[in-house]
């Protein structure tokens, strides 16, 4: 039986240990397998569901496999946080907290002193091109003598409407 190896953790073997953890309880987990995208991208979404448990742990892949698979993990790690199961027997079935499939020490460094684009904080001027920033400095209303003119305008203008010239 071939194991899928997704960031050095060797996952094919978590259906059969959840299989066998579940087993010593006298349960059987159940996959449910559903088809779903469209036929360019097909993806498959499992949903494993135990008797006695009313969580439904959900994975999706491409692959069926690679479905059940995902739902296998994020049902263990549900007993785990659910205080069910013992961390340290998951351990094995996961990666490690230190690994990952990109290390700082694979991306490699760049020369003392410069900074890469986007860790750099613009500091945007009135003569400078390109987007606008996403918030615009606060700029205030019109001023206070503007609308009080408007205002006298407006009481001016209900003052003629409201006499009758008759």
């Amino acid at each position: 039986m071939s194991s899928t190896n997704l960031a050095s953790g060797n996952f094919g073997d978590i259906k059969g240990f959840l299989y066998a953890w579940l087993g010593k309880q006298n349960k059987l987990p159940s996959y449910e397998v559903s088809q779903q995208g469209t036929k360019q991208r097909i993806r498959f979404k499992c949903e494993l569901t135990v008797p006695s448990y009313s969580y439904t742990a959900i994975g999706n892949s491409t692959n069926k496999k690679d479905a059940q698979t995902n739902a296998a993990i994020d049902f263990c790690q549900y007993l785990v946080r659910e205080g069910k199961m013992p961390e340290n027997e998951l351990e094995p079935y996961l990666p490690s907290k230190n690994s990952s499939v990109l290390t700082t020490q694979s991306l490699g460094t760049l020369p003392a002193g410069l900074v890469p684009p986007h860790m750099l904080q613009r500091n945007t001027t009135a003569n400078e091109v390109g987007p606008p920033p996403t918030l615009l400095p606060y700029q205030p209303g019109p001023p206070s003598h503007y609308l009080e003119h408007i205002r006298s305008d407006r009481k001016m203008l209900e003052e003629v409407c409201n006499n009758d010239f008759n």
